[in-house]
């Protein structure tokens, strides 16, 4: 039996179902070390207290040999903050590793996938991030098992120490210039550059809680590339009302099956870009298959929604899905 040699890093809040499956197959690999992040309750109430210690207590349940670091917010944070931090301790401690979120399956195949790829790349700059996502339908998109991609998606990934070093949650770190020019090297289509530069003011004004399309941008701005595997390697079971982004429990995505990838693993013949990949990805997971001036005016009309207004639609959102769920399953 292989075993992993790679560190992870784990970031938990108050999720102990979907964690617990998450820790079920970290199991398959029996890593030598592990880093949990957890935030801190949100409030003195009791029921939410007992969620956060429940899930914490999951960490017991690790019964191989295994040396376990713990970093535990002693206040709240937002979601962006909570995440963004417990990575950067983990780098701090780390040159290279695998993290996951608390509602992220992995396939058995990514752990030893990336762990390959973190050693192989380990000192090409152009590569920023390896992903276990795949968002193609299907669709094999060149003669190797992965692709490089402008897009590096989060539902269980791995990096490097030199990569995050690049990280800015703010953005504030670079002149605006510098990221509309990023932007426009990678998009022809002059309405996924607007769609892109309204996210970035929408991220400035911290109207939106998120870390992960501030990596993106820094990737962009480093000219680097995410290597994406040519079968989904991970399934995302965190969708739903307990979700901070990924509230829509009908997502063709949410518990999309984590497939197998055998080795020996195959490189591509060119390092380049997969722009029919990327495209694929742009319409159907940023824009959910929907028109391009529908996903700008929705972006717009976000980006200058007061936050409470913004919540209280959030929450009818949830109830018209929750509905929708209930009847489909009727």
């Amino acid at each position: 039996m292989e075993y992993l040699n790679t560190p992870i890093l784990v970031i938990i809040y108050k999720r102990s179902k979907t964690l617990k499956k998450v820790i079920e197959s970290i199991k398959k690999v029996k890593p030598k070390k592990i880093y949990f992040a957890a935030n801190a309750p949100a409030s003195n109430n009791s029921s939410e207290v007992r969620k956060v210690l429940n899930t914490r207590d999951l960490i017991k349940t690790i019964n191989w040999e295994c040396e376990i670091k713990r970093l535990f917010h002693k206040k709240h944070l937002i979601a962006s903050e909570s995440i963004s931090s417990g990575i950067s301790w983990f780098f701090e401690n780390e040159n290279e590793g695998i993290i996951i979120e608390d509602d992220c399956v992995l396939s058995r195949d990514f752990y030893f996938f990336s762990q390959e790829l973190l050693k192989k790349y380990r000192d090409n700059k152009s590569v920023f991030q390896i992903c276990a996502s795949n968002f193609q339908d299907g669709n094999i998109r060149n003669d190797g098992d992965y692709y490089f991609s402008r897009f590096n998606h989060i539902w269980g990934w791995a990096s490097w120490k030199r990569s995050w070093e690049k990280f800015d949650l703010s953005l504030n770190n670079f002149d605006q210039a510098i990221i509309n020019k990023a932007i426009d090297d990678n998009f022809d289509d002059f309405f996924v550059r607007i769609y892109w530069k309204i996210m970035v003011y929408y991220s400035k004004q911290f109207k939106y809680d998120t870390w992960d399309f501030q990596w993106m941008i820094c990737m962009w701005i480093q000219k680097s590339y995410c290597i994406t595997p040519n079968v989904n390697l991970v399934r995302n079971i965190g969708f739903g009302k307990n979700s901070t982004n990924t509230d829509n429990s009908l997502s063709k995505w949410s518990n999309m099956e984590e497939k197998n990838l055998p080795r020996p693993w195959l490189e591509p013949a060119l390092f380049e870009l997969n722009d029919d990949a990327d495209k694929y990805t742009m319409s159907e997971f940023f824009w959910n298959g929907n028109n391009k001036f529908y996903n700008i005016f929705r972006m717009l009309i976000i980006s200058i929604l007061p936050k409470k207004l913004k919540n209280k639609l959030k929450i009818y959102k949830r109830r018209f899905i929750t509905k929708l769920s209930k009847n489909k399953f009727n």
